[in-house]
């Protein structure tokens, strides 16, 4: 192990037993704190040097996960556990063998989301602002969670997932950027529902995409995104296996004007015209 390596894990070990210290005293704000601002990062700069490192990150996570369920943070419970059965996920995909408090990752995450999703949710203007502020962090991480989900064969956690992006993006206040991971979801939810074989649903899937940036843009809103973006070519993938091939092509026709505008495009005023988009999300509509 090289020197630098060597050290940066004594260090993480050092501050991994302050960390579960402070928790064993039943300080948890305290251990949120010492976990995110100093463990997390020495954590993930040793997973950078060597996957050997992928476990203890990955129950660190857990560890974040279920100290804020304790703190009523219902949206750090769900970002952290997200994260936890990401690595978790990239362990298996390794081939190395799984620390056992990370074997029932991808259903923490989904059991979260649907708790998230359901009636007893939190409200909006309801989220403390720790919270509030990982909003958009935690939203963007649900599409590579549900593709995780559709690796371990496990669709109805992933119909979860996208629930609450949903619910993710209305306790935001109309942030467009949200709007953005949540039809990411959406399609990314169409792309295994296909992979499933239920043609219907990933229909529906990518109506319900396109239905929300037209309520979401109105008359007056832009938007765009190299995210976006691929989410459309995926959108479009998924139409022309379904059949939809005039579908396809105008949500096409949206990237090309958006993508090739950009490029050509200097004054705000005529940026703005090339990303109006709306009308080519109703003809894309319209074409099923």
């Amino acid at each position: 192990m090289p020197f630098g390596v060597r050290k940066l894990a004594k260090e993480a070990d050092r501050i991994r037993v302050e960390f579960l210290d402070t928790v064993n005293r039943g300080d948890a704000a305290g251990a949120l704190r010492i976990g995110t601002e100093r463990l997390l990062p020495v954590s993930e700069d040793l997973v950078a040097r060597s996957n050997d490192y992928l476990n203890p990150l990955g129950v660190t996570l857990r560890n974040l996960s279920a100290i804020c369920q304790q703190l009523g943070r219902p949206i750090g419970q769900f970002h952290f556990a997200q994260r936890s059965f990401h690595v978790a996920s990239r362990v298996s995909a390794h081939g190395l063998a799984l620390h056992p408090g990370l074997a029932d990752t991808g259903g923490i995450a989904a059991t979260i989301a649907g708790d998230l999703a359901g009636k007893g949710s939190p409200r909006q203007g309801a989220l403390k602002a720790s919270d509030q502020q990982l909003l958009l962090p935690t939203a963007a991480l649900v599409p590579t969670s549900i593709e995780l989900m559709g690796r371990i064969d496990s669709f109805p956690w992933a119909c979860r997932m996208r629930l609450a992006a949903t619910k993710l993006r209305m306790l935001s206040h109309r942030d467009l950027k949200m709007v953005d991971c949540e039809s990411r979801a959406m399609v990314w939810l169409a792309r295994l529902a296909l992979e499933q074989g239920d043609r219907r649903f990933a229909t529906a899937e990518v109506k319900e995409a396109l239905l929300l940036w037209i309520d979401q843009l109105g008359s007056t809103s832009r938007y765009w995104s190299t995210e976006l973006q691929e989410t459309w070519t995926v959108a479009a993938e998924v139409l022309d296996s379904l059949g939809h091939r005039q579908a396809a092509t105008s949500i096409r026709r949206a990237i090309h004007q958006a993508t090739a505008g950009r490029q050509g495009t200097t004054s705000l005023s005529a940026l703005a015209g090339v990303l109006d988009l709306r009308q080519h999300y109703l003809a894309t509509l319209s074409a099923f």
